[in-house]
């Protein structure tokens, strides 16, 4: 059975609704229906992030974490080294990322 509670055309398994329910105390039904409402992933994520001390990239300084980055991404051709890298920062800075990304090669790059 796949439960449609992750929203945005997303799926979760019975087994991994269960999970969650069981670390919240809540029955599996109780949060069935979460996100089905785009805005309560954002609303609960921003108690989430006001509560542990996290921000989100869009308040962060980006100019900051290119300028850091970018030593690193000139050093290497290893686009997963590159992302690797800025994940662990973000992760010591504390910054959340909300959207699903992918990295796209430009054409005529190999």
């Amino acid at each position: 059975m796949t439960v449609a509670f992750c929203g945005a055309g997303r799926s979760c398994r019975m087994h991994l609704l269960a999970f969650i329910a069981e670390q919240v105390g809540v029955p599996p039904d109780a949060i069935g229906g979460f996100a089905r409402r785009p805005q309560t992933r954002y609303e609960h994520l921003a108690t989430l992030r006001k509560r542990f001390g996290f921000s989100d990239l869009a308040n962060a300084s980006k100019a900051e974490l290119k300028q850091w980055l970018a030593p690193i991404a000139l050093k290497t051709t290893d686009g997963h080294a590159v992302l690797v890298a800025l994940a662990e920062e973000m992760r010591r800075r504390r910054i959340t990322e909300t959207m699903a990304f992918s990295v796209v090669r430009p054409s005529g790059l190999k």
